[in-house]
């Protein structure tokens, strides 16, 4: 069943102290059963997802692992474009077996356009043919007008009455306001939807209450700054940051095996320094980087040269002012490349990241 996520199967359980990649269980205290089952879990899950080409970081897995076995609130993922939000949602459900339904929010999204309407034609209709019966009992009229027949069932009404266990992903929810948000309280906290018209319920006939699956730019390049706070109270947040150096290469190995592992490195480098260290209004997200790396495919590079910048550089500065500032920094960064195209993947990215950081903390003090 999609509940105990059995696709992997699980280590040899000698082998659950071994928290490689995941040192921030070392924090938690003397190793006991429950911490080692819930580690397997983990590192099941982040097996599962890059099985299907979906690299995650640990601290990730962690928090969506707990969220996904737990299932008692929805899970809200905020980040940038390119961060990977819509992917998460749909390798949850596909790796561990769940119908997937997805609702595109847009401005002006209302309640009903989620959770239900009435078919008002059809009820006119209704009402028009008792009236031509003669004798009218309103309560059977209502009873009629009411009717799951008239009712027009949104996403979360649709995943309820699926008898397959299923997640419900609303994308771009900062693209709605408040008032919707406030609309989703009772499904996201209890799993159900009261119909107001007759105080009646849909509830999940499963028997597995939906997971709930929110993405949100919120934040994000001026975009809506935060999201109500009963919804917040209701759900899990985790926030989607760039990757780093080593799950961005995991990323684009998979997706252009056929490209050198040289060039795929230097791209991966390249990006990385671009975002980091070069003034852009428009930061880099990792969809550019895919795009950038097809344009480059397309043209046959083996390697990134000045020309091959300059050719494809649409893909990556959306602006004059950006174009200038990226130009001006590309010797630069194609030396950090030369110098460092021979390190390990794992140890550059522990440098870069380092290296990142110390800057970070020398702008804060400064």
């Amino acid at each position: 069943m999609a509940n105990n996520l059995a696709l992997v199967n699980p280590e040899d359980s000698s082998r659950n102290t071994n928290v490689e990649g995941f040192a921030f269980y070392q924090g938690f205290g003397t190793p006991n059963a429950q911490m080692k089952a819930n580690l397997q879990k983990v590192k099941q899950m982040q097996k599962a997802f890059a099985q299907a080409g979906y690299h995650i970081d640990p601290e990730v897995a962690f928090e969506v692992t707990n969220w996904f076995h737990l299932n008692i609130q929805p899970l809200l993922v905020q980040g940038g474009p390119g961060t990977g939000k819509t992917e998460l949602a749909k390798v949850v459900a596909a790796t561990t077996g769940l119908k997937y339904y997805r609702f595109q929010c847009f401005p002006g999204v209302e309640a009903k356009d989620v959770l239900y309407w009435w078919n008002e034609q059809l009820q006119n209709l209704l009402v028009k043919t008792a009236y031509q019966g003669g004798k009218i009992d309103i309560s059977e009229i209502k009873k009629l007008i009411y009717s799951p027949d008239c009712r027009i069932d949104g996403v979360f009404a649709r995943a309820l009455l699926d008898p397959r266990p299923s997640l419900i992903h609303l994308d771009e929810l900062d693209k709605a306001g408040d008032k919707f948000e406030a609309s989703l309280l009772q499904v996201s906290a209890e799993g159900k939807i009261t119909i107001s018209e007759t105080n009646g319920e849909i509830i999940s006939i499963s028997g597995v209450r939906p997971r709930i699956v929110f993405t949100s730019n919120a934040g994000v390049h001026g975009m809506k700054e935060a999201h109500s706070q009963p919804l917040l109270r209701r759900s899990k947040f985790i926030a989607l940051r760039k990757p780093s150096i080593v799950r961005q290469y995991c990323v684009l190995r998979e997706k252009f095996p056929d490209l050198p592992e040289a060039l795929v490195k230097a791209c991966v480098i390249f990006s990385y320094q671009v975002d980091e260290f070069v003034r852009m209004d428009k930061p880099l997200d990792l969809s550019e980087v895919i795009n950038w790396m097809h344009s480059l495919r397309e043209t046959g590079s083996t390697k990134l040269s000045w020309e091959t910048i300059v050719a494809n550089i649409g893909d990556l500065a959306k602006s004059d002012l950006d174009r200038k500032n990226l130009l001006a920094s590309v010797d630069t960064i194609f030396l950090f490349i030369k110098e460092n195209s021979a390190m390990d993947i794992r140890e550059l990215s522990a440098r870069v990241e380092k290296t990142v950081a110390g800057i970070k903390d020398w702008r804060k003090r400064g």
